[in-house]
């Protein structure tokens, strides 16, 4: 039985199936995006037409705080809060090319100052990744062999019993629709 904690089945499932799933996720966003949307807003057009409308109308957009939670944004970013503090030398009306490069460059600990305040928006502890390390470990030699007994395996059709793959272990006359994966 598929065992979630086993770090060797994790990587059979991915041997097997990655790019399977990876290529199904791609062809469903590929005819996703190309479906028609029906309402008065958008007048059946697909989201591809929709974005590219929009980026021949508006142009692209190009979002520089990606994963910047808004309240850390509009402290920072906006023209709200303190005034910028400028040295004696500058007024602040532009940036002559014989000022210092570093001449608008705020503390040293903003970085640090955003990460903390950017903490207090995450809600939950880290989500613990399986190890999915390779069965063979570095026995190149093992693995190949492995791949090459699956592939004549599949070449020959041959199906694995108690698997629920085969017409005698349904309980209907065809492939259901839906399986239990057990686990554990």
């Amino acid at each position: 039985m598929l065992n979630p904690q086993n770090a060797t089945h994790l990587w059979l499932l991915h041997a097997l199936f990655l790019d399977d799933i990876n290529q199904d996720c791609a062809d469903f966003q590929a005819e996703w995006n190309c479906h028609p949307i029906w309402g008065p807003d958008t007048n059946d057009k697909s989201p591809k037409d929709l974005r590219f409308l929009g980026q021949t109308l508006f142009g692209v957009y190009h979002d520089n705080c990606k994963g910047v939670h808004p309240d850390v944004i509009e402290e920072h970013y906006g023209v709200h809060g303190h005034p910028a503090s400028r040295r004696p030398h500058q007024t602040g009306a532009g940036h002559p090319a014989d000022e210092e490069d570093d001449a608008d460059e705020e503390s040293p600990n903003l970085i640090e100052s955003i990460n903390d305040q950017q903490r207090q928006h995450v809600h939950h502890e880290a989500v613990r990744v399986p190890s999915h390390r390779n069965a063979f470990g570095t026995d190149e030699e093992m693995q190949e062999q492995f791949f090459t007994v699956l592939a004549e395996v599949i070449a020959r059709h041959i199906t694995p019993v108690h698997c629920q793959l085969t017409p005698g272990e349904w309980e209907g006359d065809e492939y259901p629709a839906f399986e239990t994966i057990r686990a554990g």
